[in-house]
């Protein structure tokens, strides 16, 4: 909210807790699935890949979000952000999401078993930080600018065909 609105810290903190409050009752269950993504998360568990979740939300607001949406079974882990900030960039719930896991693509004999997948710059940057590749999807919130040294995808189906 500082960075996007021009908030200073204070007025920026208290922002953000009336958003949440109106996220966790209302704004969570407004989203919906973009065409062609459960066929894709059908496909892909068919193919034996598994599927994390490694999100900047605050992790008790994915998993609200996904139980609704009908698709949480489809994910192995879903590991998100912190409500006191501590777990808040990209980098810091990937690290979280692969102590978790108990595996990293920084280990040794991985390489290759680790893809980002993502629609804002920050999934690109928490990829580059464990120096794993990354695909931009274009039905997203972000552009193809934002993904840089990214391979990019404009829909589901696309993506599934990469795997």
């Amino acid at each position: 909210m500082m960075e996007f609105c021009g908030m200073d810290k204070e007025t920026a903190e208290k922002a953000l807790v009336t958003y949440r409050v109106h996220y966790s009752d209302h704004g969570m269950y407004d989203a919906y699935l973009y065409d062609g993504v459960r066929e894709m998360l059908d496909r892909l568990k068919e193919k034996g890949h598994k599927l994390y979740i490694g999100t900047s939300k605050p992790e008790s607001f994915a998993v609200k979000m996904l139980e609704a949406l009908g698709v949480s079974e489809y994910f192995t882990i879903i590991c998100g952000a912190i409500m006191d900030t501590k777990r808040n960039r990209k980098a810091d719930v990937l690290a979280e999401l692969f102590r978790r896991i108990g595996s990293s693509p920084q280990d040794e004999g991985t390489d290759g078993m680790w893809c980002m997948i993502g629609d804002r710059i920050y999934d690109a940057e928490g990829a580059a930080e464990f120096g794993m590749p990354c695909i931009g999807v274009l039905w997203g919130f972000g552009s193809a600018e934002e993904f840089t040294g990214c391979t990019i995808v404009k829909t589901p189906a696309e993506l599934t065909e990469l795997f």
